[in-house]
């Protein structure tokens, strides 16, 4: 088949969605299928390149950075985009095309399958579907709410990555939908046992996240406050990703007189990221909202026990692999780390589960068939 893919994020840019479709589009080729990539430009990059078989199409947009993209941008992408769209269509004639996140990407496809009858899927990725992150978003749901809803109208079939976005949704419009989780490189990610920390020593916490406020630190943060003036156990934290947030909770952690046990890693590449994740104890993301997060199927590919909330995508990666908490609640993060700090045998056992689980359901092998058969 031949596939086009619209989104304005694309490794090494961007997030989740944009990992999400480059992983898509590698299994495809290996498949055998024609895929293009229609996304956004940013610094030096050319506007048409192939990588490791996949076509990528670029055009301008003003990104803020590597990791977030905006106002602006996105509109420019959005106007920059159909342009491209459209002489693509010209050129080329796909079996399908998938619009990674309603707006802007599904309004490209919305409007193309309004002057040239092409048909598109929508898949949802949290941000997109209104009252995801009402405290961020709100004005901005109130204002494209409808549109949002001409967007999955007109799409073939949309595709949330969780069960709950999916139901989120569907509070909007009384959508049926096919899930297509996120996946793992298993390859990339996995297990290395003999790094992780010996009995006695200091417990690591590892979270990979951009750093905004919806991400909840300021919760986890209270919670080993609490933690180091009991003296429960030693710990460290360190917190991978870069984002607008963390002035403030470095300030937080002053606050707090945990900055010791805080280190904010920054930005770093996949291999030293499996290293972070195999050298670590527990892994933790206490969200406010999540529609499903790369960060938590890499740490379950690594054998990492969980700590996460109970939202959206996060709850549906726990089986017997971690502990489910409410958003903001910092005593539940407090039982939490305790009860896994202080039970080797239950790490352990809770992190084989992990990695069984990330093999099983969310290689990317195994996630781009359900990719396919969506339509």
């Amino acid at each position: 088949m031949k596939i086009l893919m619209l989104n304005h994020e694309f490794p090494p840019y961007g997030g989740g969605a944009g990992h999400a479709m480059s992983n898509f589009s590698r299994e495809l080729v290996k498949e055998g299928h024609d895929i293009s990539v229609l996304t956004s430009k940013y610094s030096g990059d050319k506007s048409y390149e192939e990588i490791d078989g996949v076509k990528v199409y670029r055009v301008f947009s003003f990104r803020k950075s590597i990791h977030e993209s905006s106002s602006v941008g996105i509109i420019l992408y959005l106007f920059f985009g159909f342009i491209a769209y459209r002489r693509i269509l010209k050129n080329e004639k796909f079996d399908r095309v998938y619009a990674f996140f309603s707006v802007p990407s599904g309004l490209i496809a919305y409007i193309g399958k309004k002057l040239y009858d092409v048909d598109y899927a929508v898949l949802l990725r949290g941000s997109d579907v209104p009252g995801f992150d009402s405290h961020k978003w709100n004005v901005v749901y109130s204002l494209f709410k409808s549109l949002i809803i001409r967007i999955w109208k007109n799409a073939v079939i949309v595709v949330p990555n969780s069960y709950a976005l999916g139901e989120l949704a569907r509070e909007s419009l009384d959508i049926k939908y096919k899930i297509v989780y996120n996946g793992i490189d298993i390859n990339k990610f996995y297990p290395v046992r003999t790094e992780r920390k010996h009995k006695g020593q200091k417990i690591r916490l590892i979270s990979v996240s951009r750093i905004i406020k919806r991400k909840g630190f300021q919760y986890l943060f209270r919670a080993l406050s609490e933690i180091s003036s009991r003296n429960s156990f030693d710990y460290e934290l360190l917190i991978v990703g870069v984002g607008e947030y963390q002035d403030t909770l470095e300030s937080l952690a002053e606050d707090f007189e945990i900055s010791d046990k805080i280190k904010f890693v920054g930005y770093v590449n996949n291999t030293k990221l499996v290293k972070l994740y195999n050298s670590s104890d527990i892994f933790v993301l206490p969200s406010l909202a999540e529609g499903m997060s790369n960060s938590v199927l890499e740490a379950m590919a690594c054998g990492l026990p969980l700590i996460v909330t109970d939202v959206s995508g996060s709850r549906e990666l726990v089986d017997g692999n971690g502990i489910v908490v409410a958003p903001k609640d910092s005593d539940a993060l407090i039982n939490a780390l305790s009860s896994l700090a202080t039970k080797s045998v239950l790490r352990d056992k809770m992190g084989c589960k992990s990695e069984e689980i990330a093999k099983k359901k969310f290689s990317w092998s195994r996630v781009t068939q359900d990719f396919v058969s969506v339509w």
